[in-house]
């Protein structure tokens, strides 16, 4: 029971642990990001591009 006591309240290595998670989720987020603008920021780019075209002198 000791042990599984002194296991419980080690913490070393944690701060590593809890760092890897944050950028993991930070990165996640980032994929997800990606994946749901990016369509809409595609079609503005072209329709961008496409005006720029239409005005040249």
């Amino acid at each position: 029971m000791r042990a599984w006591r002194e296991l419980w309240q080690d913490q070393r290595g944690q701060t590593t642990t809890e760092y890897m998670l944050v950028i993991a989720l930070l990165v996640c987020q980032v994929v997800l990001a990606y994946y749901l603008l990016a369509p809409a920021l595609q079609g503005g780019l072209r329709g961008l591009a496409q005006r720029i075209i239409e005005n040249k002198p």
